[in-house]
């Protein structure tokens, strides 16, 4: 267990020196967005009345780009809908990714804070393998991890949960990031269109803010990841 957690650790501060490394992170942001380069979405399910476990995938379309590893944050807020597990999804099972890890956050600090937020950390090799992965993803849509879910309706407030949401989250500029094979390039969550929606502070549930990016850095972070929340839809309340 230690030995994992240390593994964590590492994996975690390495997302973290490329983001240091291209700069001063707390100076202001280009309002230009970058194409985004991947798409990640949570995907929605529908379901009725009563209890169930199912899963939910988390996929990316990455138009050809490889994908050198992923920091994904998720929250909900629904005491109906709980994770109770998650695990890779195709790419990097099928790709033979040398790391994956999932790490439950949930807390509830304040009344802005989600009910439940949880971690999914993929790298497709470390630094010093001379082993390869099979892959870096795939030239369609396909998933980086699966939730396994439970959903109970007695919980919900029929009035209102028609949707349990499970959305993506940032709580720093590591959060809900794609990095390509070399390690040297951080995509971050592309701009919204509408402008007065963007977040200016952490933690937020719409994007990384400027904060994050320093525009006169050699090697800036790129917003390149268009994101889409999904989750449960409850049928016939």
């Amino acid at each position: 267990m230690i030995k994992l957690l240390r593994t964590n650790y590492l994996c975690r501060i390495l997302f973290l020196i490329v983001i240091l490394t291209a700069g001063d992170i707390f100076s202001e942001d280009s309002t230009k967005a970058d194409m985004p380069y991947y798409k990640i979405t949570i995907e929605s399910e529908s379901y009725s009345l009563g209890q169930l476990i199912d899963t939910i995938d988390i996929d990316i379309e990455s138009s050809g780009k490889p994908i050198g590893g992923v920091d994904i944050k998720i929250g909900f807020d629904s005491p109906a809908l709980e994770i109770l597990e998650i695990i890779p999804g195709e790419i990097p099972d099928s790709c033979r990714w040398k790391f994956f890890n999932s790490r439950d956050f949930s807390f509830k600090t304040s009344g802005d804070a989600p009910l439940g937020v949880w971690q999914i950390l993929a790298m497709a090799e470390f630094g010093g393998d001379t082993v390869r992965p099979l892959c870096y993803g795939f030239d369609r849509k396909a998933s980086l991890a699966k939730l396994i879910i439970h959903v109970d309706s007695s919980k919900l407030d029929l009035e209102t949960d028609s949707m349990l949401q499970i959305f993506f989250y940032w709580q720093d500029c590591g959060d809900n990031t794609v990095t390509n094979i070399s390690g040297d390039s951080l995509y971050l969550s592309a701009e919204l269109d509408d402008k007065k929606s963007a977040p200016r502070a952490l933690p937020s549930r719409t994007g990384a803010p400027a904060s994050c990016i320093n525009p006169k850095a050699q090697n800036k972070p790129v917003r390149g990841v268009g994101f889409e929340s999904g989750g449960v839809v409850m049928e016939n309340l």
